[in-house]
C-alpha cells in the first residue's frame, strides 16, 4: 500500500538533516519515499528521472502523478502542471487533499506568496473539510499577501503542522511586516545554515538584506547564494543592484540584461530600473532618448511604477531634454489619484501670522553622508543665531545604519522624523501635522522623492532647492530657488515653479565637524614634471563633447595627463567601454590614470594630490565635486552652459570669487587650461590660495 498523503506531506516539508537515507526499489511506497526526499532536497533533476522511470512501468498509481505535478510547480513550470492535473488526475477520488493543494498552487502561481486569485483561493481553503499544514501555510500566505498581518499572526501562532522552512519564512515576513527586519534576519540566516541549498530562501534573504542595507552581510549572503545556484534568474536583479552600489556597473548591466532576457522567457516581471542606472554609470547618457522608448508610453504597465518613471525623470533631465517634463506631465496625474493626495489635495493653503514662530520642513530621501545632507548639516549648524525659525528635517528612506539623522537631532531648533514606515497618505498627514509655513523639496526626482506630498500640498509656499537640477514640474511646487548664475536673465529652460534668486551663491560650503573635509589638511601638489588635470565625477557626466574637448587640452599640453576616478578597478568592463570613447572622440588612452576607489573618504580627499587642475563636465556638469576640488586645493575650470544642470559649477566659483575660472566656449575652455599650464609653478606653490 502506497503512503497517505499525510505522511509524505510530512516529507515534503522535513528539514535536510530529518530526511531519510533512501534506496529506492520497485516497490512504490520506496519510489514515492525518494521521489520525495529528493524534491525536498531540491534535487529535481534526479527527482524527475526517477519519477518518470516508475510512471513508464506503473501509470495507475496515481500518487505518481501528483509528484509530478508538485515537481513540475516547484521548477516553476505552471503549465506542464496544469496538464499533468488536466490530463491524469482525477479530482473526485479518494485523493482529494493533494489535487486540491495542485489547483490552489495553481492558482496562487508556483510560490503561496503569490498576490494573485486570492479572492479564489481563500473561498477553496474554506470549503475543505480535511486539515493539511500546506493548507495553514497556504492561509498564511494569503494573509501576509493581502496585508492582513493580525491574521496571520495569529495563524502562525495556531499552526499545527511541523517546524519547517516553510513557516520560519512566513515568519520573517511578518516580522519584517511589523518593524522587526533585524529578528527577520536572524531567522532566514538561521534557516539558511540548516537548509543551504534552497534557492528561494535565499532569494528572500538576499533581497532582504538589500532591502535593510544590512551592508555586513549583502555580500556574504549573495555570494552563498551564487554558489549554490549559479547565476540563476532570481539572482540575477540583486546582483544588478549589489554591482551597482560596489560601482561595477558593466557587470551589473551584464547582469540586468540576463534578467530582463529570462523575464521575457516567463513573463516575470523584472526591475528595468537596474538596466537603466546600468547604462548611466557605464556613461551611456547619450542612449537615453533611444533607450527602451515603450517606457514613455503612458498606456503601458511600466508608467505606473513610480521608481522607474522617476529615475526617467532624473536621467532626461541630466541631458536637459525635454522629455523629462514630458513625462513628469503624463505621470503626476496618476499621482494627483492616489487616495492620500486625492484626500488632502484641495485642501488650500492656511498662512500664519508675522509674529508665530517660522516652520520650515526640509524633505529629503539622502539623511546619509550624502552631498545634500553635507550642505544641509552645515547650513543649520550656522542659524542657530535665529531661534524663531523651527526646522523640521523630514527623512523619507530608513538608511539604518548608514543614517545621519542623529546628527541633525542633536542641533537646537530642529526636529527629526522619518517616513519610510508609513503609507502615501499618513505620510501626507503626519507632515500636514506639523504646521509648516514652509516646505523645501531637496529630492526633486530623484530617489526617495516626495512628490506625492508635495502635490497634495504640504504648507503654504512650497520649493524646489538644492538637490535636484532641473524643475519638477510639479504645478503645486511655487518656487525653484538658485542665484543669478544658476539662472540667467531671462531663464530659457522649460520649469513650471517660479524663479527665485538669491544675491549670493545658492549653497555655503564649510563642512561640518561630522565629515572628515572639515580637518583634513590641503593635498600637497602632484610631484611631477608634467601638468596633471583631473576629473572626480562620474562616468555619467563624461560625455562625448567632453572627452573629445579634454582630447585637444592633453594634445595641445605636451606630457600632460588625465586623472580620473569613477568606477570599481574590479570592473574591466566599464574601462574599456570608456577607453573605447575616448579613442572615438580624440582622446587616447595612454595619457589617463585610472585612481581606485577608496575605502574611506580622508583617503578619498587625499588623491586630490594627484591633480594640478580640475575639469568640470559639460553639459552636465559638477557641483559637490568642484566645492571639494577647492576645498582640497585644486582650481576648476567649468564650461557655462544656459540651464541650471550646466550652471552649478559656474555659480560655485563666482560664489568663490573665481569667476575668471568659467569659459563661454570650447574654445575658451582650451585656452584657459594651456594658460593655466603655462602657470603651473605657481599653481603648486600657492595650493591654500584655493
Amino acid at each position: 500500500m502506497v503512503m497517505n498523503f499525510s505522511e509524505l506531506e510530512s516529507l515534503l516539508l522535513s528539514w535536510p538533516d530529518e530526511l531519510p537515507k533512501v534506496n529506492p526499489s520497485n516497490n512504490p511506497n520506496e519510489v514515492v519515499t525518494a521521489v520525495a526526499v529528493l524534491i525536498r532536497s531540491q534535487d529535481f533533476q534526479a527527482a524527475e528521472n526517477l519519477l518518470l522511470s516508475a510512471l513508464s512501468s506503473d501509470q495507475s498509481t496515481l500518487i505518481y502523478k501528483w509528484l509530478l505535478a508538485y515537481l513540475r510547480l516547484r521548477q516553476n513550470q505552471l503549465a506542464a502542471a496544469q496538464t499533468i492535473l488536466k490530463s491524469h488526475i482525477n479530482s473526485q477520488s479518494n485523493q482529494e487533499v493533494p489535487f486540491i493543494l495542485i489547483e490552489l498552487q495553481l492558482d496562487l502561481g508556483s510560490d503561496s506568496q503569490a498576490n494573485t486569485n486570492l479572492d479564489a483561493v481563500c473561498l477553496k481553503i474554506q470549503a475543505c473539510k480535511f486539515q493539511s499544514a500546506f493548507l495553514e501555510l497556504m492561509a498564511i500566505g494569503i494573509c501576509l499577501s493581502v496585508g492582513d498581518i493580525n491574521q496571520a499572526d495569529v495563524l502562525i501562532r495556531n499552526f499545527k503542522g511541523p517546524d519547517c522552512l516553510e513557516l520560519h519564512r512566513f515568519k520573517a515576513r511578518w516580522l519584517q511586516a511589523v518593524g522587526r527586519s533585524k529578528d527577520a534576519l536572524n531567522l532566514l540566516i538561521s534557516a539558511l545554515k540548516r537548509f543551504p541549498n534552497h534557492k528561494a530562501l535565499a532569494q528572500q534573504l538576499t533581497i532582504l538584506t538589500i532591502e535593510t542595507k544590512s551592508a555586513s552581510i549583502v555580500l556574504p549572503t549573495l555570494r552563498h547564494a551564487l554558489h549554490y545556484h549559479g547565476e540563476a534568474p532570481e539572482f540575477l536583479g540583486p546582483l544588478a543592484q549589489v554591482k551597482l552600489i560596489q560601482r561595477e556597473p558593466s557587470l551589473a548591466r551584464r547582469s540586468s540584461l540576463l534578467d530582463r532576457t529570462w523575464a521575457s522567457l516567463s513573463c516575470r516581471k523584472t526591475n528595468i530600473t537596474n538596466q537603466i542606472t546600468s547604462y548611466e554609470q557605464c556613461g551611456n547618457v547619450s542612449w537615453f532618448p533611444f533607450l527602451l522608448p515603450h517606457l514613455r508610453d503612458p498606456l503601458t504597465a511600466e508608467f505606473a511604477n513610480f521608481e522607474l518613471m522617476s529615475n526617467l525623470c532624473c536621467q532626461y533631465a541630466s541631458l536637459q531634454s525635454k522629455l523629462s517634463h514630458q513625462i513628469a506631465n503624463a505621470f503626476i496625474p496618476r499621482l494627483a489619484k492616489l487616495p492620500g493626495v486625492e484626500l488632502h489635495s484641495s485642501q488650500e493653503p492656511t498662512f500664519k501670522s508675522a509674529d508665530k514662530d517660522l516652520r520650515i520642513a526640509w524633505i529629503s530621501g539622502d539623511l546619509v553622508p550624502h552631498p545634500v545632507s553635507r550642505f544641509l548639516l552645515s547650513f543649520l549648524e550656522k542659524s542657530n543665531i535665529y531661534p524663531q525659525i523651527k526646522h523640521v528635517v523630514v527623512g523619507t528612506i530608513d538608511h539604518k545604519d548608514q543614517s545621519i539623522e542623529q546628527y541633525f537631532s542633536e542641533l537646537p531648533n530642529v526636529n527629526v522624523i522619518n517616513l519610510e514606515h508609513q503609507n502615501v497618505s499618513d505620510r501626507i498627514a503626519y507632515v500636514k501635522d506639523q504646521k509648516l509655513d514652509i516646505a523645501i523639496d531637496l529630492s526633486g526626482w530623484t530617489g526617495g522623492n516626495f512628490q506625492a506630498g508635495f502635490l497634495a500640498r504640504l504648507a503654504p509656499i512650497q520649493i524646489n532647492y538644492l538637490g535636484y537640477f532641473a524643475s519638477t514640474n510639479n504645478p503645486k511646487m511655487d518656487y525653484w530657488l538658485g542665484d543669478e548664475q544658476l539662472f540667467p536673465n531671462p531663464v530659457t529652460e522649460i520649469h513650471s515653479e517660479n524663479i527665485q534668486r538669491l544675491k549670493r551663491c545658492f549653497l555655503a560650503w564649510e563642512p561640518s565637524h561630522h565629515f572628515p573635509e572639515a580637518t583634513e589638511a590641503v593635498t600637497p601638489a602632484p610631484n611631477t614634471n608634467e601638468i596633471r588635470f583631473g576629473s572626480f565625477n562620474h562616468n555619467r557626466k563624461l560625455s562625448d563633447s567632453t572627452l573629445t574637448l579634454w582630447g585637444k587640452i592633453l594634445t595641445s599640453i605636451t606630457g600632460s595627463k588625465l586623472v580620473l576616478k569613477a568606477n570599481s578597478s574590479f570592473d574591466d568592463g566599464t574601462q574599456l567601454l570608456l577607453r573605447r570613447r575616448m579613442q572615438r572622440n580624440g582622446l587616447d588612452p595612454a595619457s589617463v590614470i585610472w585612481l581606485p576607489l577608496t575605502a574611506t573618504t580622508e583617503e578619498h580627499l587625499r588623491q586630490y594630490s594627484q591633480i594640478d587642475i580640475s575639469l568640470d563636465c559639460f553639459p552636465n556638469g559638477g557641483c559637490t565635486t568642484t566645492c571639494e576640488a577647492l576645498w582640497m586645493g585644486t582650481p576648476v575650470i567649468t564650461l557655462t552652459g544656459e540651464t541650471y544642470v550646466s550652471r552649478m559649477s559656474t555659480a560655485v566659483l563666482f560664489g568663490a570669487g573665481l569667476s575668471e575660472w568659467c569659459t563661454r566656449s570650447p574654445q575658451e575652455y582650451l585656452d584657459l587650461a594651456i594658460a593655466q599650464a603655462n602657470n603651473l609653478s605657481w599653481l603648486r606653490m600657492n595650493r591654500d590660495f584655493w
